[in-house]
């Protein structure tokens, strides 16, 4: 009879003794539903159609909120008009005590500046990854110039009396000026001469560590990073799945997985093992290397010689004079006796340092675990 009523009413036919009623068709094959006017008997105004899933027609889906927002029965994923395939999908909801409805994109750390923006409705944080070990340290390298450095005579001792470089009655000659001639008086006659001591350096040069020597070679003390990009999980998905933003990064390998993260160091759970990443929140660097340094310049060669005469004449004879005892007592006679040095060789000087200490020690652990999603 409520039917029938409806009916005649829409054609302008009064039924006496019935109450005005609106009527609503139900689409789904299920009982109408008849909801009273508000207004007084006798008005014949209707009442608004009841809408599914709690939502009011005219109100815009959110897609991530497991409500049917718009009312029209279907709920977030399940919406395609409003949430788009191209835009959401379905994706494995995350084991108790993670945190799931994230994507990832992890790249060297000298490309942070690339790391995609996070889609609209997501909540983004930046991690860290790999963190440096050893120190890397460049080889230390030094440049010396050697156009002003200078070595003396190698050192002379000569032994007045003793023909076997022995007794107490000597004279070291350890200040010998290259071909400068030196005449001796000695106290006695007969003696003998050995050359007891490298040339001195008189003038080292100039030494300074290269540029680029000594530095940490890895400054970054992570090698990558990381964006994580987590959005709130919606409906509309089969048992175990959850309706979340799709990745809008570009990149096929973040796109075809979903993943779910925890703070710590713990294994990732099965099935989210296609990528696992330590992530950390920052790291404190104590790493350096010690700095390069120059060595001492040190001379080698040289020659010494021992003259019967007092002012080097080569005339009266020259005798070489060597690392080994040797007997100069026919030249230390009659007072006339002269040595003479030639410098010795100025040598590279060492460059030391570039030694690395300290560590990367990382702080705040975050575990990534990722599923792939099958397209």
């Amino acid at each position: 009879m409520q039917v029938r009523a409806c009916l005649l009413a829409l054609c302008g036919i009064a039924l006496v003794g019935l109450a005005p009623a609106s009527c609503v068709l139900d689409v789904e094959g299920t009982a109408s539903e008849t909801t009273a006017s508000s207004g007084s008997a006798g008005e014949g105004g209707t009442g608004a159609a009841g809408g599914g899933g709690g939502g009011t027609s005219g109100t815009a889906e959110d897609c991530l909120d497991g409500i049917d927002n718009d009312g029209d029965r279907l709920t977030d994923c399940e919406d395609e008009e409003d949430c788009a395939p191209a835009a959401y999908e379905c994706v494995p909801a995350a084991p108790e005590g993670w945190t799931g409805n994230v994507r990832a994109a992890v790249v060297p750390t000298g490309d942070a500046g690339s790391l995609p923006e996070c889609p609209p409705g997501t909540t983004a944080e930046d991690h860290h990854a790999t963190p440096a070990t050893a120190p890397d340290c460049s080889t230390c390298a030094c440049d010396w110039d050697d156009d002003q450095a200078r070595c003396s005579p190698p050192q002379v001792t000569c032994w007045w009396g003793n023909t076997s470089c022995g007794g107490t009655s000597f004279e070291v000659f350890n200040d010998l000026v290259d071909n400068t001639c030196r005449g001796v008086n000695y106290p006695m006659p007969g003696g003998s001469c050995q050359r007891t001591g490298p040339g001195v350096v008189t003038n080292p040069g100039t030494c300074a560590p290269a540029p680029g020597a000594g530095e940490l070679q890895t400054q970054a003390p992570f090698a990558e990073a990381a964006r994580l990009c987590t959005s709130p999980g919606g409906g509309g998905c089969t048992d175990g799945q959850v309706c979340v933003p799709r990745a809008a990064t570009g990149n096929a390998d973040v796109d075809a997985r979903v993943c779910i993260t925890q703070e710590g160091t713990g294994a990732c759970p099965s099935g989210w093992t296609d990528a696992e990443i330590q992530l950390y929140a920052d790291g404190a660097d104590s790493r350096a290397c010690s700095p390069c340094v120059c060595g001492e310049v040190t001379c080698t060669g040289g020659f010494a010689f021992a003259y019967d005469s007092d002012d080097c004449n080569v005339v009266f004879g020259v005798l070489p004079i060597i690392q080994f005892c040797s007997d100069q007592s026919s030249y230390i006679d009659n007072n006339q006796f002269s040595v003479r040095g030639t410098a010795a060789t100025p040598q590279p000087p060492s460059c030391d340092g570039g030694l690395g200490s300290g560590t990367v020690e990382p702080e705040g652990p975050t575990k990534l675990c990722c599923h792939q999603q099958v397209p």
